[in-house]
């Protein structure tokens, strides 16, 4: 079943968000945030038991791309439904850009400001990411050492330059991103005493590339990181 689109409740003055409605399989919500409304798409196996912390994958689409487009074609709600854990797919922002004609879909990364026309107001994505993860938490059993950052192109690329440094403690990347060495991106951009595990893969194969191990991240296989390797 597919629940309606739901507008969330706003937070309270105390800053505490009300869970959301949830049916099994797909929900679609709109929060507010920054006065944005931001769509993001929730799906929640049959197994999923609220008594049980569970995992959380987001997967961060590409450019010009739509949650829909990773909720049917990249295999991850097969494996939520398989491993029983919770997948989301949140939406970028609209923006126009100085070298292409039209609205183009992209999230807010470093590069932002340099692609598009002086004065365009830029999304706070990574607040969205957060404001979506306390909904989520107020919802559901999230098991806070389980949860998974993943994205595409440049939904990779907003994952791990600007995300990374605002995820949980103890939270992972899982970055499918068409660049090209991947690796010189994934540099220390400010001071943090932990790490995060990395999945690189390169097309088909898996690089076997050490990127700042013991620095700001720690080399993992791939498969250590459930529904990585699609």
């Amino acid at each position: 079943p597919v629940a309606p689109t739901q507008a969330a409740v706003p937070t309270t003055n105390d800053g505490v968000v009300a869970p959301l409605q949830f049916v099994t399989g797909r929900n679609e919500y709109v929060i507010e945030v920054d006065n944005t409304p931001r769509r993001f798409i929730v799906y929640v196996p049959t197994g999923y038991d609220p008594s049980q912390a569970t995992p959380v994958v987001v997967m961060c689409h590409g450019s010009n791309q739509h949650p829909e487009t990773m909720y049917e074609n990249t295999g991850w709600v097969d494996k939520a439904a398989q491993e029983t854990f919770i997948v989301v797919f949140p939406a970028s922002w609209e923006y126009p850009l100085l070298d292409e004609p039209g609205i183009h879909e992209k999230w807010n990364t470093l590069a932002m400001s340099q692609l598009t026309p002086p004065g365009t107001e830029l999304k706070d994505d990574v607040k969205f990411m957060r404001v979506m993860l306390d909904y989520l938490k107020a919802t559901f059993n999230v098991n806070e050492q389980r949860i998974f950052a993943s994205g595409f192109s440049n939904g990779g690329g907003f994952v791990q330059a600007s995300w990374w440094r605002r995820l949980p403690d103890g939270a992972q990347l899982a970055i499918a991103a068409w660049y090209e060495r991947l690796e010189r991106r994934l540099q220390p951009i400010d001071e943090r005493s932990d790490t995060f595990d990395v999945g690189i893969r390169y097309g088909t194969q898996l690089d076997e590339h050490m990127v700042n191990a013991g620095v700001l991240y720690r080399y993992v296989d791939h498969t250590t990181i459930p529904g990585f390797a699609l």
